[in-house]
């Protein structure tokens, strides 16, 4: 999981993230080389001589090993690693609020992506929750990466450096390292089993949330609303339980590190001095060494710990992030015929419809009726595309509907999206239409609002029916071939459901529509009925 992750990252970051870890690496350098300078700085500074390995290296490149000398070594080596560490700051901030907003996206372009069943079986809660939730998730779990990575180069560089000191006692402490690791890792699985209960949680939560908003209306009715409050706090209660326990986990896991790693370095003081007989200045250069690394180790940790709670998260995420990438969608293109051959569907073994047949050309209107549960929704889902039939076939001038056929729908749900936003924006949701064309259709569905009126959130400031009437208006606006409405006439009464029927089919006379009611006046406002249980058309 950590390799997909790193493998979103470099797709999202491109030849960038590498210039961020080379700029990393000579950071890290830049700051090792001031590091090693400090021990003989300090002992040239007391007016004694260092004989040690950084005259031997001062020598080496001509240079006398003096005061001035090692001084300005120090302060250019700190100059340039404070200037490093700038320029790594501002790109790796960059570098992350670009990630984010990929990851975003990316998920926007797979949740478009994915197959209408998926999303249906999934819900609103739990889409809302992969959205909110999972998704800024995974962006910090690839914040965390590159922090991960920035670290790592200072451990590196700074083993390198002690190699050339000591390199039987960095190689004891490198096997230390890794002891360390091999206990710290099954911690890490433990705070990943965490990150899932959170995460499930979560989804949990916010598909509570979701069921709340609709069921609150009737609840403050009927005086239940502490139920409903009772329920969610619980939920609620379980998430803040289990993030406290995930927390706690961690704190306890740098304890642990913090524990072992003073124990190492205690342990290699030990036998710099006393096994190896080091000299002073190298065993004292390698505890600055050591005691500089104690930082960065405990980073990772922490960064390790914490990578490993997200990892859920974007697993979650994965399906949507690693989707379809943007394709430009097919022009729409005008239809001849639509036919259906003996359509089917099936719910859990139960049969809702079979039989269905019937056949539609331009400028003419179709009308689903049934009971509810008959299968309506279902049989206008496989005319757009969203549902497969369990037997049948839909045929579009003969042939299986290609991708021409999407752009050429526009489909008025049950339920739909209303931006806290003005009118004029909603309109705009999936096509491009300008103000005269806006206008037109307010007209054309008797919606008497301005253009720049602001709707509060799912359309609190329109009626039943004026929230209709605008989404017809936006699906209009696509100028459609076919308009497929979902019971999108039920909060209008029927004498206005038909009048709007009538003024579509005059000023669109080449639209075709397919619309599901319950009213046997707007059924005999078209061409043709489908009653499910029948099967067969009437006109």
């Amino acid at each position: 999981m950590i390799g997909r992750l790193a493998r979103l990252l470099h797709d999202v970051s491109g030849a960038r993230l590498w210039l961020l870890f080379a700029l990393m690496l000579a950071g890290a350098l830049a700051e090792t080389i001031g590091l090693l300078s400090l021990l003989p700085l300090l002992f040239l500074a007391l007016g004694g001589a260092d004989d040690g390995q950084w005259a031997q290296w001062l020598s080496a490149s001509g240079l006398r090993p003096t005061l001035e000398v090692v001084l300005a070594i120090f302060l250019a080596a700190f100059a340039l690693r404070i200037a490093l560490g700038l320029a790594r700051d501002r790109l790796a901030a960059q570098l992350e609020a670009q990630v984010e907003a990929s990851i975003g996206e990316r998920a926007a372009w797979g949740l478009a992506a994915l197959p209408f069943a998926e999303v249906a079986i999934r819900g609103r809660g739990d889409m809302q929750s992969l959205l909110s939730f999972d998704i800024p998730r995974a962006g910090a779990a690839a914040s965390l990466l590159v922090g991960l990575a920035s670290q790592l180069a200072l451990l590196l560089v700074a083993t390198a450096a002690a190699m050339l000191l000591s390199p039987l006692l960095t190689l004891v402490g490198f096997g230390a390292g890794l002891l360390i690791l091999a206990i710290a890792a099954p911690r890490w699985i433990g705070s990943q089993r965490a990150g899932e209960r959170i995460t499930a949680l979560h989804s949990e939560q916010d598909a509570m949330a979701q069921g709340m908003f609709g069921a609150l209306k009737a609840a403050k009715a009927q005086g239940s609303g502490d139920a409903l409050a009772r329920s969610y706090g619980a939920r609620l209660a379980a998430v803040t339980k289990a993030q406290a326990g995930l927390e706690m986990r961690q704190a306890t896991n740098r304890a642990i590190i913090f524990a072992l790693s003073a124990i190492t370095i205690a342990a290699m003081i030990l036998l710099g001095a006393r096994g190896l007989d080091l000299e002073l200045a190298t065993l004292g250069t390698l505890l600055l060494l050591f005691a500089r690394l104690i930082a960065p180790v405990q980073a990772m940790q922490r960064m390790a710990d914490q990578l490993f709670g997200l990892l859920p998260a974007f697993a979650r995420a994965l399906p949507l992030l690693e989707a379809l990438a943007q394709t430009s969608p097919a022009p729409a293109q005008p239809f001849a015929r639509l036919e259906a051959e003996g359509l089917a569907l099936a719910h859990d073994g139960d049969t809702l419809f079979e039989h269905v047949h019937f056949a539609l050309a331009p400028g003419e209107w179709l009308a689903i009726c049934g009971a509810s549960g008959a299968g309506k929704t279902g049989l206008i889902d496989m005319i757009a595309g969203l549902q497969e039939p369990n037997a049948g076939s839909i045929r579009v001038d003969g042939e299986a509907p290609g991708p021409h056929w999407a752009a050429g729908l526009a489909y008025v749900p049950q339920a739909d999206l209303i931006l806290h936003d003005s009118i004029a924006a909603n309109l705009s949701i999936g096509s491009s239409p300008d103000e005269a064309e806006m206008r037109a259709m307010l007209a054309l569905v008797e919606l008497d609002r301005p253009l720049d009126m602001r709707l509060s959130e799912l359309g609190g400031a329109l009626s039943g029916g004026e929230r209709q009437r605008l989404l017809i208006a936006r699906a209009l606006c696509r100028q459609p071939h076919l308009l497929l409405l979902d019971e999108s006439l039920s909060a209008l009464d029927p004498a206005a459901a038909a009048a709007m029927i009538a003024r579509l089919r005059a000023a669109l006379p080449e639209m075709a529509a397919i619309l599901i009611t319950h009213h046997d006046a707007l059924a005999q406002s078209c061409d043709y009925r489908v009653t499910l249980g029948t099967g067969s058309p009437s006109g």
